[in-house]
């Protein structure tokens, strides 16, 4: 299991890198998305990966049991 949350955290970090280069690209074009808009959407975008990425490591996989 322990190696299934690392290869689960390398792929929520390169999807964060990934999303923030993606914007960061659309950015710096001439687009009508500046760079603190690619922020908040780079925010915004990475929002659930990191917090299934802390359930699984806290050992809480299913968060529903309990209601």
């Amino acid at each position: 299991m322990k190696s299934l949350n690392t290869f689960i955290t390398v792929v929520v970090l390169g999807h964060a890198a990934t999303v923030f280069w993606h914007l960061q690209v659309l950015a710096g074009r001439q687009s009508t998305l500046t760079r603190s808009e690619a922020l908040l959407f780079g925010v915004l975008a990475n929002l659930v990966p990191p917090t299934a990425l802390l359930l699984l490591w806290a050992n809480f996989s299913q968060p529903a049991d309990g209601l």
